[in-house]
C-alpha cells in the first residue's frame, strides 16, 4: 500500500516537472536568435539594425565585422551574432575562415 502511495506522488511531481519543461519550450517561440525572451521593443532594434547592415552591405561590394561594428556602434561578438544571423537566414554569404578575413556579401 504505501508503495502504490509513493509511486503515485513520483508520477505526480514527474508529471508537474513535464509540464513546466513543456511551459517553457512553448515560450521560446516568442524569443530572439539566442534563447532569450524579448520585449517588441527590442525586436524593432534588432530588425532596425539587420535591415542597417543588409543596406549597407547592398551599398558596398563586401562588409566585415569591423564595418557593422562602426555603423551600428555594437561591440565585436554583437556583430558577429547579427552577421551570422543573416548568414543563416540566406540573406548574406560569408566567405574566408577567420579573422580579418572574413568578409560578408550578398549572394547574387
Amino acid at each position: 500500500m504505501m508503495q502504490t502511495i509513493l509511486f503515485i506522488l513520483f508520477l505526480l511531481v514527474v508529471g508537474i516537472g513535464v509540464y513546466y519543461l513543456f511551459q517553457k519550450i512553448s515560450h521560446r517561440s516568442h524569443d530572439d536568435f539566442s534563447g532569450n525572451p524579448i520585449d517588441p521593443e527590442q525586436i524593432k532594434r534588432r530588425q532596425e539594425s539587420l535591415t542597417k547592415i543588409l543596406g549597407l552591405a547592398q551599398k558596398q561590394e563586401r562588409i566585415n565585422n569591423a564595418d557593422v561594428q562602426s555603423a551600428l556602434g555594437v561591440s565585436e561578438a554583437t556583430a558577429i551574432r547579427y552577421l551570422e544571423y543573416l548568414v543563416a537566414l540566406g540573406k548574406l554569404s560569408r566567405y574566408g575562415e577567420r579573422g580579418r578575413a572574413v568578409f560578408y556579401q550578398v549572394p547574387r
